[in-house]
């Protein structure tokens, strides 16, 4: 419906997802949700219309280009734009929003992840077991493991397990020996990758653990996937690897399309059908009509 399949919106484009589409957020805090999203937003902020908070969440702290620095939020090389912002839409807050700045220096993963458990350990707080209780959407996309002007990110070590770093040491290892023997820096370049997505996997940990921990999680469904294949050829930064799959990032072979994904709801889905796996057609337009 948009023509936008396969452009990234950038930091100066004046342009955005089209405000005739209603998004879910706008559905579910109509439905009384309440909502907070965290990551990449990416679908247009040339105006405050187009901006999250003004398009159903209650809370947004995220970023708008394609991609920026890990630590430093810099989008756009030439223009050196610090891009990480916050919009709050809600009673207390009202209708506003700033910059990020004072987040500046924290690691993304690391910031989505404090403040997605919060969110819940608050939510829990305020509503407990009560009748009344207020239902929770919460959207998060991070960062990683995507491309980056940063040439090593480096996540902290609040998110990488001793078992996490016991791998990273075997793959140093292997770079080392290819150094040696005159490889590629192949195996440099996907420790990054690795790293990455490590950080990610042990973010979404914490953030059910949170849940669990608040005996939210058995009312809860998760939903987790990827929102396209990898870019074998990054220039900058990392590259991704989608064998045995054809193609990559920005084409409609299935290597740029055909992700991972799964739900997790232990309180919902009957266990007889846990563990289940379908392989079948889905699509993230799928989830509007199945949720709303």
């Amino acid at each position: 419906k948009t023509g936008y399949q396969n452009m990234e919106i950038q930091y100066d484009y004046a342009l955005g997802m089209p405000l005739k589409h209603k998004l879910m957020p706008q559905y579910l805090s109509e439905l009384g949700y309440e909502t907070h999203g965290f990551g990449k937003w990416n679908i247009g902020h040339c105006n405050e219309k187009y901006m999250p908070h003004m398009r159903g969440f209650n809370h947004f702290l995220g970023y708008f280009c394609p991609g920026h620095g890990y630590r430093d939020y810099i989008c756009g090389l030439e223009a050196g734009v610090k891009d990480m912002y916050e919009g709050f839409n809600d009673e207390v807050s009202g209708q506003t929003w700033g910059t990020g700045e004072k987040y500046q220096g924290t690691y993304d993963t690391e910031l989505y992840r404090d403040y997605s458990s919060r969110v819940i350990r608050k939510h829990a707080k305020t509503f407990g077991n009560s009748t009344n209780h207020k239902p929770l959407f919460m959207w998060v996309a991070h960062h990683a493991a995507h491309g980056t002007y940063d040439s090593e990110p480096n996540p902290p070590d609040s998110l990488m397990t001793d078992e996490n770093q016991k791998y990273i040491a075997v793959l140093k290892k292997r770079e080392d020996e290819a150094s040696e023997s005159g490889e590629s820096k192949f195996f440099g370049k996907r420790l990054i990758t690795a790293t990455l997505i490590m950080s990610v996997d042990n973010a979404l940990k914490d953030l059910v653990g949170a849940l669990e921990e608040t005996a939210l999680m058995n009312n809860t469904l998760l939903l987790v996937n990827s929102d396209n294949g990898g870019d074998p050829n990054y220039a900058v930064g990392h590259p991704g690897n989608n064998f045995p799959l054809r193609s990559e990032k920005f084409y409609y072979f299935e290597g740029a399309t055909r992700v991972p994904a799964f739900i997790f709801a232990p309180g919902m889905i009957p266990s007889a059908l846990q563990g289940t796996t379908f392989s079948g057609m889905m699509h993230h337009v799928d989830l509007l009509p199945t949720f709303v």
